[in-house]
């Protein structure tokens, strides 16, 4: 179940990405616009979708619906960039392209700011480089990676510091020569299936990795000691029928998130079919010495959920899942929100940033060539109350007015809700039916997809 208290959606607007998108975050917010990050392809020899590297900014000043604009474009060739992290304070975004961890620099020029290769580093010997995740810590700048080996590895990035300063003025005559990676420590091995997702705690200490194996695992920075594993079918609740049993033997660990505090891990778990759970893991004791155990789970959705993301302050958890719909959840009880019709194929990206005090815009991509930006509102510091989703897709504008009409932004209330909602009406004096108050859904494409929200 989920609480009724978001209003429904008034603004809609339709912008096309330009490639499948497969990954994206959030990087910069300016006094009226916002930059960030995408990602994605599909390998251009083969399909003639392009694979590329995008630095994009949404642009609300002075306008009723936001402005979108492609910044900068980078092309990898024939590796597919499947995977992004970004940080404004060092104009630093890694990225997984093909096999191996690329850097690039967001640069300061005379035309506007543009993203530049820094350096690159072999990180898999088989598969792509999957999940990456960027922070500065006590240890210095890293980068975790994952992917198909099954490996967690540790970067550190030599220089950053300076490299930054010398993107922001515009000095960037020898600045890849300032760059170095280094692989600190070597080789974190543990999980016995790929790796979908990676990120450090706040402080930087500690990192954890989720797995197709059914585990989270968490580490130590410094020395790559493992901390504790973390298995997804702990996670899950008590008294499910007999059927699941078997899923739980099955569970693939897809998402982790550190609370902003550190002392929770989020994890997502789900099988190949049937339904998603958010677990919340609770550290006993300090440091990282402590021991984690399972203290709430919520379903997150009906069908497998490929990515999550959780708002800075913790207030507010999102997550897709493979028929395109994002849902929203309470950070602290997790209460499910609201749930949205999104995109028409798998939601493969989602992440979140905090406009304002107690205000989020919820970004989410897919490989039906869209982006999706939402502003959200939250009262109480905790339940949303306005969501007002722009979602950035080529749908066509058949489609796109049918949406409208329909409102399928709304929720997925039932027949009887809409019943009560037209007597409501009629009672009002509004009359009975009107657009909205039909009880259509959004159909999908019956494509052959799996469940990391990829075609195959």
């Amino acid at each position: 179940s989920y609480t009724e208290t978001a209003p429904r959606i008034a603004v809609m607007q339709y912008f096309q990405a330009s490639c499948l998108v497969f990954s994206a975050q959030w990087f910069r917010d300016d006094a009226h616009s916002a930059l960030f990050v995408y990602s994605g392809g599909g390998g251009s020899t083969k399909s003639g979708e392009p694979n590329e590297l995008v630095l994009a900014s949404l642009d609300t000043h002075g306008a009723a619906a936001p402005a979108f604009e492609v910044v900068s474009t980078v092309n990898t060739g024939d590796d597919i960039c499947c995977t992004v992290s970004a940080s404004a304070q060092l104009r630093l975004v890694a990225a997984g392209v093909g096999k191996q961890l690329s850097l690039f620099g967001v640069a300061k020029t005379e035309e506007g700011e543009r993203l530049i290769a820094l350096a690159s580093k072999p990180a898999f010997e088989r598969g792509n480089v999957e999940c990456v995740c960027l922070k500065q810590g006590p240890d210095g700048v890293m980068v975790a990676t994952g992917g198909a080996d099954s490996v967690l590895r540790l970067w550190k990035l030599n220089g950053a510091e300076a490299v930054a300063k010398r993107l922001a003025d515009g000095k960037l005559d020898g600045v890849q020569d300032v760059f170095n990676i280094v692989e600190t420590p070597k080789d974190l091995k543990g999980h016995t299936g790929a790796i979908t997702a990676v990120q450090f705690s706040p402080a930087g200490d500690l990192v954890c990795s989720a797995s197709k194996d059914g585990t989270c695992r968490i580490w130590v920075v410094s020395t790559g000691r493992l901390v504790q594993e973390l298995p997804a079918a702990s996670g899950l609740p008590t008294g499910l029928p007999a059927k699941h049993n078997l899923y739980a033997r099955q569970q693939i660990c897809r998402s982790c998130s550190f609370t902003p505090d550190g002392g929770q891990v989020v994890t997502v778990q789900c099988g190949k079919r049937g339904a998603a759970y958010l677990t919340r893991w609770t550290r006993q004791g300090d440091g990282p010495e402590g021991t984690w155990s399972p203290a709430g789970v919520a379903r997150a959705s009906e069908d497998p959920v490929p990515c999550m993301a959780m708002s800075p302050d913790g207030n507010v958890i999102v997550v897709g899942d493979v028929k395109g719909r994002v849902s929203v959840f309470n950070g602290k009880t997790l209460a499910r929100d609201r749930r949205y019709n999104c995109h028409e194929l798998p939601v493969s990206t989602i992440c979140l940033r905090s406009r304002a005090e107690t205000k989020y815009d919820i970004l989410t991509g897919s490989a039906d060539k869209a982006l999706s930006v939402g502003m959200s509102r939250a009262s109480s510091g905790s339940t949303l109350d306005t969501l007002a989703l722009m979602v950035a897709c080529g749908i066509p504008i058949v489609v796109s007015l049918a949406l409208y009409l329909t409102d399928p932004f709304d929720g997925p209330r039932t027949c009887a809700s809409h019943e009560n909602e037209r007597r409501k009406d009629r009672r009002r004096g509004h009359g009975g039916g009107g657009a909205g108050s039909s009880c259509t859904t959004k159909r999908h494409h019956d494509e052959k997809m799996d469940n990391d929200g990829r075609v195959d």
